[in-house]
């Protein structure tokens, strides 16, 4: 029977071995049972047998079959010691091996008996990974440090107790090998590493960030710098989803947020790039999962920390990367940055610039490199069209494109052009010869299809370097010679080519003429090397006669000559011409040679006029001179040029001149009829951007059409350059009608895309020199408004100011101000409005609404719905307001009394805030009433959807609904991010609450977890803006799990914020939630102190509402009767921790009764020692507080110049004897 099995598990076939494997389960399950123990011991010890020949086998197919045949038995029977043993002994024979998929099934196999070992399960774990950290160690082959990774990874996670103990050695051992590629694994990030031993390595470390938690911590320094390398090696997706994974597990199981994002500054512009550059949904999703875990970093923190970022970043290795990557790129990445860059140029000479950086940004991308040819097309034709104007950007050009050589597909065609481009720009690449040979070097084989144009690569170079060229001429020499040799190319035409690229060598030979004229004579006198390749050879004799001297090569030249014009009649007329210009450079040293070629000459009856000549002067005796107005005696060669292009003139004279548009193809792409569809629309645009560029006058962006065609993005970057060009061509009846469908496409359409890119045409236009684009201000802002373009909106805002002021301007103003977070500016904008347009113009609620002075915007709400009770917009906006402010309660209320007899429509825009008020309520059922009307496919309805089935346990329901909440907030947060993180931070609140809903499902699963996400959650808060609204949302989800009794320090926190926000209602509200009563009840009472901490905030609300004398005696009576008591009781418990955090509070108390003090008596002989009292109580009770020290010691200061103006009235006045009186020793306390 087990041969049955055996002959399925060696199929070659996959579904056949799955399915033997199944049955084998099953028969070991089922059929074996009911055997003797006799036959059960054959049968095992036989199907063992055949497993072990399997696995030891050299048949990749039948090593699958024994591992599978393993999980199988395994799968049924567990394992004791001694089939632990012999299992893992049969597994050690794949492991390693050269197939990767089989070690993945071995080290999987190997997990699982590490789960069926039983008792011997932790002696099992200990020695596999003992062993697969030696093999980390010390072995240099690259198949055992694989496996070893991948059993690691496989232990940490079916065994993660035992695995724990070994994480130190572990992360010892990897960070080792990813420091140092001598010693263990190539570096994460060489191009040439093995990338599934990469991915291996991160899935482990991965793995074990789960396994390890917070312990992991102390490795993250040296991970993260990997991390943020690997995110931005775009020559491997496989990496960068990898490395994303493992950064997503590491912050999450360690709870290392917000500090990242200081440590290692670019870390945030790299996941945020993730967005705009990764395809992959899954990816993009990942992406915005591990922004929220690292948390919302606050606009004006990030902004320091890119200031300040080679200042606080220990380990620069990520951020040396980055910058590596940047420094060939332009000033500028977009066309407006460029535009003002090269402000005072003309728009002929910004066209070639933005095109040529559009192409350098496609070049520098691998993950484009099927667009990489078209690029370098596209950039040659450029060149040619520009003449010698392109040498300027020669050094955006060459970095980019010789690396690209390396890794090209059509390496041929890559030479070829920079042939091309070489001959264009000459010398003025002198810089970049290095590189060029040392690729020329790598490539140019006997046996490779690209001779003929390296080689023609090299007659350019060898014309544009000139006498330069010779210090390159020992990398090349060796290949001549093989060429010379050994070409088996059809007719020699390899061979031919490089004769005719000697002739371009010119005096650059002299010196080599012993390795290289040899070989060129061979082939001239063999008769096995075709007849044009003889003569070729002839000729090229022939032209070098000109720059170098063969007269210690005469002998060696001229008796194969005369054994040629002997052998081979279809030479002798070359060969003739040749030996006549070897005798003009002899002279009388040819005397030697004439008897031996007059023999020959004699013989075949050879005549040639203008040898005849030379050796009559010869034979006379008369010297050689070069005589140019005789032909006889003069070189007749003229000067070597490039086949491509004869000189800086012919390039000139080639230069395209500028085009014409085809107005009738441009009217056609911009017509807007049937356009419906959001798809319609964006098909729209893409046609326009490409038919500009097709039509463009300006060559350079006309040359860039056809991959504007297959490569979209490139159109829609060049888009507003070849608007621009194709605008000035446009008559002004077309124009118009131009400007009509771009306003159709902004009016009625919400796509994003199109309206975005609109605005920067209007903005770029603004800026060029071909005037502003003729739409309305007003059109231009509002859609500027919807996309959230706030400072654009702000400038188009403005312009309809300064054109006459109206009520919806003057709200515009403020809303986008508060936005732009200008609150100042906001603020004027009201109080301009009340100064200078005080009849025309009538408070508006919604105006406060705008400033969020919410408390004000609901006074006039509900004045105005005393008169008109039944209008539902002021219900609406009463209960906006009531959210704001955190009125669940009134809030509630309000929706239940609209909602039964409320429109659908109206009911749809109550729905969220309703919803808002039943979930702080604890209102569960009303709150699924008001989520079902909040449309699905909306962020809201995604949100709250998801916070109904966390709330219900509906974890998989929650999943769903968080995963589609990303897909929509992907556009929002990709769109904002690309104008400026301060825009896309409100996108960036959702994506963390995002992920804190899922920690909310992990902290229900999994208890052990959750004190590290509540340390997580207060760590993340510290780094978001200190903005209300955003800290309620926040806090309001983790109340989902964490009351606030049980989180004081958050929501102690949260009341410190509004208090200082003028939001003292909010705080208010706040302090008498944790107080559980509300003292303002009951003002003669003393404050309850049963959360200490809670008192003190809450007596410090008091006085920022304008009790301070109240605030001051409700002070000292906590301090005398609460904490000074607990202090001493405490000392004698000797509680450390509780005493310490007591001594803290005191000494804040302290310091507050003596600001306090100080403000309400001022600064006189009765309050100095008591201010000082308090602030050196504050000094005792916390001697490492800072601020205690401080206003200690501005006091002392404040002190003695109190003391000193004091004093200088009584130095003037005399005593009673009529002495001066003395000045009073200042006192210090």
């Amino acid at each position: 029977m087990s041969t049955d099995f055996v002959a399925g598990l060696k199929n070659r076939n996959d579904d056949v071995r799955e399915k033997t494997a199944h049955q084998l389960q099953q028969y070991v399950d089922i059929e074996l049972r009911e055997m003797n123990s006799d036959q059960y011991a054959g049968f095992t010890n036989d199907l063992n047998h055949q497993i072990f020949e399997m696995m030891s086998g050299s048949e990749v197919h039948e090593k699958k079959g024994g591992v599978m045949a393993i999980m199988s038995l395994l799968g049924v029977e567990g394992g004791s010691s001694s089939k632990v043993n012999r299992f893992a002994n049969y597994l050690r024979h794949v492991l390693p091996t050269g197939d990767t998929v089989t070690m993945e099934m071995a080290a999987k196999t190997v997990g699982r008996l590490a789960l069926s070992g039983g008792t011997f399960t932790a002696e099992f774990v200990e020695f596999e990974v003992k062993r697969s950290l030696e093999a980390l160690q010390g072995d240099r082959s690259e198949g055992r440090r694989h496996a070893a990774v991948l059993i690691l990874r496989e232990l940490a996670v079916n065994a993660p107790t035992l695995f724990y103990q070994k994480v130190q050695p572990f992360f010892d051992n990897i960070f080792t090998a990813i420091r140092d590629p001598k010693v263990l694994i190539p570096k994460l990030t060489e191009p040439d590493s093995n990338p599934s031993l990469m991915t291996s390595i991160l899935a482990a470390i991965g793995e074990l960030a789960g396994v390890s938690g917070r312990d992991m911590r102390p490795f993250t320094h040296e991970l993260f710098p990997v991390l943020i390398e690997l995110l931005q090696d775009l020559s491997s997706l496989q990496k960068r989803e990898h490395a994303l994974w493992v950064l997503g597990q590491v912050v999450e199981n360690t709870g290392y947020v917000i500090e990242p994002y200081s440590k290692y500054p670019s870390l945030l512009a790299v996941l945020l790039n993730l967005l705009k550059t990764e395809q992959q949904p899954t990816t993009r999703r990942e992406a915005i999962r591990v922004l929220g875990l690292l948390g919302a970093l606050d606009p004006y923190k990030h902004k320091m920390n890119v200031m300040l970022g080679p200042l606080l970043v220990a380990d620069t290795s990520a951020t040396q990367s980055s910058e590596r990557k940047g420094k060939d790129e332009p000033a500028g990445d977009s066309t407006s940055e460029m535009l003002v860059s090269m402000a005072g140029c003309p728009l002929d000479d910004f066209y070639p610039a933005v095109a040529i950086s559009a192409l350098m940004r496609i070049l520098k991308d691998p993950n484009l490199a099927g667009h990489h040819t078209m690029v370098i097309q596209a950039v040659t034709l450029i060149f040619k069209s520009l003449g010698m104007k392109c040498v300027q950007f020669v050094p955006q050009i060459m970095p980019s494109f010789l690396s690209v050589i390396d890794v090209s597909s059509n390496r041929e065609f890559m030479f070829q052009q920079l042939g091309v481009l070489i001959s264009l720009v000459k010398h003025h690449a002198q810089s970049y010869m290095d590189d060029i040979f040392k690729l020329i070097t790598r490539y140019w084989e006997v046996s490779s299809p690209m001779q003929s144009t390296i080689i023609m690569l090299i007659e350019e170079l060898a014309i544009a370097l000139g006498g330069e060229f010779k210090i390159f001429l020992p990398q090349i020499i060796p290949q001549i010679l093989k060429v010379c040799m050994q070409d088996s190319s059809p007719q020699r035409i390899v061979t031919l080519r490089l004769l005719n690229a000697l002739q371009t060598f010119g005096s650059n030979l002299d010196g080599y003429l012993h390795l290289v004229m040899p070989p060129v004579v061979k082939l001239f006198e063999s008769s096995e090397v075709p007849i044009n390749v003889r003569m070729t050879a002839l000729t090229t004799l022939d032209q070098l006669t000109d720059y170098v001297d063969f007269t210690d090569f005469a002998s060696r030249i001229i008796h194969p000559m005369a054994r040629t014009l002997d052998s081979c009649s279809e030479l002798r007329t070359t060969c003739m011409d040749t030996l006549s210009s070897v005798v003009l450079q002899l002279g009388l040293k040819y005397a030697l040679f004439i008897p031996v070629m007059t023999k020959v000459l004699s013989k075949h009856k050879i005549q040639h006029q203008r040898y005849d000549c030379l050796v009559t002067r010869i034979s006379a005796g008369e010297r050689l001179l070069d005589d140019k107005d005789d032909p006889m005696f003069s070189r007749r060669h003229t000067p070597n040029t490039s086949s491509l292009s004869d000189d800086t003139a012919a390039i000139e004279a080639a230069s395209i001149k500028k085009l014409h548009a085809n107005i009738m193809n441009l009217q056609k792409s911009w017509a807007t009829a049937s356009r419906v569809s959001k798809d319609d629309w964006t098909e729209w645009l893409r046609r326009l951007s490409v038919e500009l560029l097709k039509e463009s006058p300006s060559p350079s962006l006309r040359l860039c059409w056809a991959l504007g065609a297959a490569h979209n993005p490139l159109a829609r970057d060049l888009f507003n350059a070849a608007f621009v060009s194709c605008w000035a061509e446009l008559p002004e009846q077309q124009q118009d009608e131009l400007v009509r469908c771009l306003e159709q496409a902004l009016r009625p359409q919400n796509i994003p895309e199109i309206t975005q890119t609109i605005l920067n045409l209007a903005e770029f236009m603004e800026h060029c020199d071909k005037g502003p684009l003729p739409l309305s201000s007003k059109l231009l802002g509002e859609c500027a408004s919807k996309c959230r373009a706030y400072a654009k909106a702000l400038h188009y805002k403005e312009e309809e100011f300064h054109n006459g002021p109206t009520i919806e301007t003057l709200e515009s103003l403020i809303s986008i101000n508060n936005k732009l977070q200008q609150s100042e500016a906001a603020s004027g904008v009201l109080d301009y409005a009340m100064k200078y347009h005080p009849t025309e113009m009538k408070m508006e609620e919604s105006w406060y609404e705008k400033l969020h002075d919410w408390d004000d915007a609901l006074q006039v709400y509900e004045k105005k719905m005393m008169t008109n009770p039944e209008k539902m917009d002021l219900a609406v906006g009463r209960m906006r307001c009531l959210e704001a402010l955190g009125e669940w309660g009134q809030l509630y209320h309000a929706a239940k009394e609209r909602w039964p007899g409320a429109q659908e429509e109206t009911k749809q825009a109550m729905a969220r805030m309703a919803a808002a008020a039943a979930w702080g309520l604890g209102q569960w059922e009303d709150m699924d009433e008001y989520v079902c009307l909040i449309p699905r496919d909306s962020l809201d309805g995604a949100f709250y959807r998801a916070v109904m089935a966390v709330h219900q346990d509906h974890f998989q329901l929650a999943q769903k609904c968080i995963d589609t909440a990303r897909d929509i907030l992907d556009t929002e947060l990709t769109a904002m991010a690309g104008e400026s993180y301060n825009r896309a931070y409100g996108a960036m609140v959702s994506v963390q609450l995002l992920s804190e809903m899922e920690e909310i499902i992990e902290y229900k699963q999994k208890p052990d977890r959750r004190e590290g996400i509540r340390q997580a959650w207060w760590e993340r808060l510290q780094g978001c803006q200190a903005d209300v609204e955003d800290w309620q949302r926040i806090l309001k989800l983790r109340s989902l799990v964490v009351t606030p009794n049980e989180d004081m320090q958050t929501w102690i926190k949260y009341a410190s914020l509004c208090r200082r926000s003028g939001r003292l209602n909010l705080s208010h509200n706040t302090l008498v939630m944790l107080l559980n009563t509300d003292p303002s009840r009951q003002p003669d009472q003393p404050l309850p102190t049963m959360y200490p901490s809670v008192t003190f905030s809450y007596i410090k609300h008091m006085w920022y509402n304008n009790q301070q004398e109240e605030a001051l005696g409700q002070l000292r009576h906590f301090v005398q009767r609460s904490l000074r008591p607990q202090s001493l009781q405490l000392t004698q418990l000797d509680d450390s921790k509780r005493k310490d955090e007591l001594h803290k509070l005191l000494a804040r108390c302290y310091v507050k009764l003596g600001e306090w003090h100080l403000a309400i008596n001022k600064l006189s002989d009765s309050t100095i020692p008591d201010v000082l009292q308090y602030y050196t109580a504050a000094t005792e009770h916390d001697k490492n507080w800072y601020k205690a020290w401080h206003s200690f010691a501005v006091m002392n200061f404040d002190a003695v110049l109190f003391y000193k103006h004091q004093a200088r009235p009584a130095e003037k006045k005399p005593d009673e004897e009529g002495r001066p009186a003395q000045k009073p020793r200042p006192h210090l306390v």
